[in-house]
């Protein structure tokens, strides 16, 4: 049997163990992992990648007979899971403890996912809700005005400073609109995000009114209310 070459070495013993500890503690940020933040690849890595990955489909459109497939299972049963034993992902919950207590991280790392898409794909376009689209349509022709919001208003409003995008925003009427009606946002830990999303962005837009709509019946009174 092989022996590993590390194997009763540590980084007080060995200097390639102790360089790579180095190496590791860098990549994190007050216990944030932040891995190839700020990395750039070359142009010759770019190629290299590329090159790798191109014509690999893997098992895209294999279809598996049910023998297979029964095999495959028999195969898989009593097998150790690969997370067994090791540290998981952090929970939705801590993540949102991150952002109570380290929101600068957090709009960092927002930020810098935004540039790195901008950069490798020339735009990034945040995911919306078709219902509140129509919404904010029917919300503007009643007001008799013109917001940004995506799909009808020419897209959603990017607060560059913050990593955020509006779900809608009218800079003539100075109003924000977020939109809540999505059951994930029943969630009491989607809660204490949206709170913090919401205080990060009236730190910019102080003079703006924000607007939560999150029942039905908020929809309907909104939707009827005249604004200046």
């Amino acid at each position: 049997m092989r022996i590993p070459w590390n194997k009763g070495l540590n980084k007080y013993t060995d200097e390639r163990i102790k360089k790579y500890a180095e190496t590791l503690q860098r990549k994190y940020v007050d216990g944030t992992f932040i891995g190839h933040e700020g990395k750039k690849h070359s142009d010759e890595s770019k190629d290299r990648i590329r090159i790798s990955v191109t014509g690999n489909k893997n098992n895209l459109g294999k279809k598996w007979s049910k023998e297979t497939k029964e095999k495959m299972s028999i195969a898989a049963k009593g097998r150790p899971s690969p997370r067994k034993n090791k540290k998981l992902p952090k929970s939705h919950a801590e993540n949102i403890k991150m952002a109570v207590n380290k929101p600068e991280v957090l709009k960092l790392k927002r930020i810098h996912r935004i540039k790195s898409i901008e950069k490798n794909y020339g735009k990034c376009f945040p995911n919306y809700n078709e219902e509140a689209c129509e919404w904010f349509k029917n919300f503007d022709k009643t007001n008799n005005t013109q917001g940004r919001y995506a799909v009808y208003g020419g897209g959603e409003f990017l607060i560059e400073e913050l990593g955020y995008w509006v779900d809608y925003i009218n800079f003539d009427k100075k109003l924000i609109i977020e939109w809540d009606l999505d059951s994930h946002h029943n969630r009491e830990s989607s809660k204490t995000r949206d709170e913090i999303r919401q205080k990060e962005i009236m730190s910019i837009y102080s003079d703006y009114e924000f607007i939560r709509i999150n029942t039905r019946e908020k929809a309907e009174n909104e939707t009827n209310r005249s604004f200046r």
